[in-house]
């Protein structure tokens, strides 16, 4: 049905300007395809007498061919039911450029007539089609088309300007009045809140239209409409054709009565349900009532390109406009109904009444979405029990609120900011979050899922399938679930955990705390002291800057610890460990593991399996612990401890102390430096022994190659660098013992 709607004028057939030219009648002998290869053809002047057969949502549009000429205004009118020359109720006329491209469209001619009018400025000579459909593809019937010439266009006028919501909503609220020689009006609600109304002249659709209509108003601001029995401050009826609103308004500016009009054809064409044209046009009508004019200069009827003061005026960012959202060409949306007020709607009407108070259904915790705790309309609309698409503003009050969309399958992307616009269900900016309202909590379903918190604490919960889950600032928690997900913490001291599947989780700055979960997964902790463990699967961690803990979990992983002082651990697999910068503590633990710790006194031990050990510059202190090991210290003075296994050890530069004790295995030592390296030895291998060369005389020994101390039990350690008498001599000066 119309998509627009007169406020306070009915629709005069008189407009139709310019009248038709002569020409000759061209009927529809045979089916008129729609596309560029109709085989009809129109001459400025000539009438089409066509019919279109489809009435049962079935896609039909008959194609004709016209000639423009660059710089004329052209009319093409069809007269149909509405206007008695044909059975066509409700026509649709869209206008295409020679390759077919959309150009320009109308659905009604204005007010009360259905058939359709479009008048429109060709911009280049040459071949163009004008294609008649109906409604939605409603119906079916035959009608008549005459193109006409009407003159030269319009000289052109100043391009509109996109519109920030205050100077939108301030159009609403005084421009478009201005504009139309009047002045800005409201109720008097200084003294009550309240607004009376009667809406027992509609029938029982009508009466529920408006009833949900003042549940999306109540919603957003201070006001209370009240089914009254006497003096009323707005009157509702159906018996006129159309649908438009009127207000009788006092000097001051205050509205002393309004009247709302939206008939019962209206209704049938529409629906009556809440994704029906029908509740859009109630809460457009009933803005009107309260004060709100249009989101342009315009009136009964609009074109986009030539009637809009705003770039963006669309349904998108106002209830109260003529344009869908596809008939604006610099947003970026799907086509939906808007069934709630709009951003800037709200901005305005909060300006005449201001926003709810305590009393607000929004000023508790609430939940937007699925199970919502909302009532009345919102409640269904919520849920997802619609069938049209719509479009809505959530605008909340107070309170620790959830998106819950858990029931939506499809990849949606999610800004939880304010004054952005979202994709929901498979729609294109469908869903706003208005100005000051803050959405704390979010859940989504099985889709690939896109989220982008706001500055407070949010948690958001991704659900199955591969999501990008963004926290921004504020303390958020962000939890992929199933699916190879994104999880950007962004700053503040943030939980993140990737459960299933092989995630990318990025802690930036401040402490976070990191859980890959199950998968395999890529950490990046960022700035700050953070904690991590990568859980199971083969993880890849980077600690980055700041002091961080690093747990791999199972799997076989790689850690790096970067700048700062961390702590690393393996855990279970065979993992890469490496510290980096700074002073690193490193543990392998279970599985055959590599460390390395690079720059900077690090600490690495190297836990149960066959280890390599890696100092690095720097002093510092290796253990291998069990399992036959490598370490080598590399530059720096370190500490070498092979512990239980048959281990290699190499000191590397500067002077190296090397540490064996009761039950270390038979170790190798391939670099020891006489005279600057240092042997420690246990005291519980040396029989009460505590000199010395009485230890060398008793346990030591040298081969052609090697220097040998066999302490018994398998306890040997060999020096494989040194032999000799000489050698086995001189090392008495370097042992100590613990």
């Amino acid at each position: 049905m119309c998509e627009l709607c007169a406020l306070t004028q009915t629709f005069d057939p008189s407009r139709h300007t310019g009248g038709h030219n002569e020409g000759q009648t061209i009927f529809e002998d045979r089916d008129a395809e729609g596309g560029t290869s109709t085989s009809y053809y129109l001459n400025i002047g000539d009438t089409f007498s066509g019919a279109l057969s489809a009435a049962t949502g079935e896609d039909e549009e008959d194609w004709i061919a016209v000639e423009l000429e660059a710089g004329q205004a052209y009319e093409f009118d069809i007269d149909a039911y509405w206007g008695g020359g044909g059975t066509l109720l409700d026509s649709y006329l869209t206008l295409y450029d020679a390759n077919g491209n959309y150009v320009a469209h109308n659905d009604d001619a204005g007010y009360g007539n259905y058939d359709s009018l479009l008048t429109h400025t060709a911009s280049t000579s040459g071949t163009y089609y004008i294609a008649v459909s109906s409604y939605q593809d409603r119906f079916a019937g035959t009608y008549d088309l005459v193109v006409s010439h009407v003159g030269t266009g319009p000289a052109p006028t100043p391009s509109a300007t996109e519109g920030d919501l205050d100077t939108l909503a301030e159009y609403l609220t005084d421009g478009y009045w201005e504009d139309s020689g009047q002045s800005g009006r409201r109720f008097d609600t200084s003294i009550s809140n309240e607004i009376r109304v009667d809406i027992s002249n509609l029938t029982a659709d009508g009466q529920r239209l408006a009833q949900w209509a003042f549940q999306a108003w109540e919603l957003v601001a201070d006001i209370t409409f009240v089914e009254a029995d006497y003096d009323f401050d707005i009157t509702f009826d159906d018996d006129e054709s159309g649908a438009y609103s009127t207000s009788d308004v006092s000097y001051y500016g205050y509205i002393n009565a309004s009247h709302v009009n939206v008939s019962t054809n209206w209704l049938d064409g529409s629906g009556t349900s809440i994704d029906s044209y029908s509740l859009t046009t109630y809460i457009h009508e009933i803005g009107h009532a309260l004060g709100l004019g249009h989101q342009g200069q315009y009136n009964g009827s609009a074109t986009y390109g030539s009637s809009e003061t705003f770039s963006n005026d669309s349904w998108q960012i106002s209830i109260m406009s003529y344009f869908s959202q596809t008939e604006n060409s610099t947003i970026d949306a799907d086509y939906a109904l808007p069934v709630t007020a709009m951003m800037a709607d709200i901005v305005a009407i909060q300006n005449l009444y201001g926003a709810p108070e305590v009393s607000s259904p929004t000023t508790g915790d609430t939940t937007w979405g699925y199970e919502t705790n909302l009532e009345g309309y919102f409640e269904d609309l919520l849920n997802g029990e619609t069938d049209a698409a719509v479009a809505f503003t959530i605008y909340d009050a107070n309170g620790t609120d959830l998106l819950n969309l858990t029931h939506i399958h499809t990849a949606n992307r999610i800004n939880m900011n304010d004054m952005t616009y979202s994709d929901v269900g498979g729609l294109t900016g469908n869903i706003g979050i208005a100005r000051g309202t803050v959405i704390e909590n979010a859940s989504l379903g099985n889709g690939d899922d896109t989220v982008i918190g706001n500055a407070t604490a949010n948690t958001i919960s991704g659900g199955a399938g591969n999501d990008s889950l963004e926290g921004n600032a504020g303390f958020d928690s962000l939890y992929g679930e199933d699916g190879n997900d994104s999880l950007v913490g962004g700053t503040g001291e943030d939980y993140i955990s990737g459960d299933e599947g092989n995630d990318e989780l990025y802690g930036n700055s401040s402490l976070d705390t990191i859980y890959g979960g199950r998968g395999d997964d890529y950490v990046s902790a960022g700035d700050g002291v953070d904690w991590v463990d990568g859980g199971s699967g083969d993880d890849t961690i980077h600690g980055r800057s700041g002091w961080d803990s690093l747990y791999g979990g199972a799997g076989n992983d790689s850690i790096v610890g970067s700048s700062g002082d961390d702590q690393l651990a393996g855990n279970d697999g065979n993992d890469w460990l490496s510290g980096g910068s700074a002073w690193d503590v490193l543990f392998g633990n279970n599985g055959n593991d590599t460390l390395f710790g690079n720059f900077g006194s690090d600490v690495l031990s190297g836990g149960a399996g066959e280890d390599l050990l890696y100092g690095g510059s720097g002093d510092d202190t290796m253990r291998g612990l069990e399992g036959d090991d490598r370490l080598e210290g590399n530059q720096g003075i370190d500490r070498l401890d092979g512990g239980s296994g048959n281990d290699i050890l190499r000191g590397g530069t500067l002077a190296d102390t090397f540490i064996y004790g009761l039950g270390y295995d038979e170790d190798e030592i391939e670099d020891f430096r006489l005279g600057e390296d240092q042997l420690n030895l246990s005291l519980e291998l040396l029989d009460g022994l505590s000199d010395a060369d009485e230890v060398l005389a008793q346990f030591g020994a040298t081969t052609s190659d090697a220097l040998v101390l066999d302490f018994g039990d398998g306890d040997i350690l060999t020096i494989t660098n040194l032999f000799g008498e000489e050698a086995l001599a001189a090392l008495a000066d370097d042992i100590r013992f613990f």
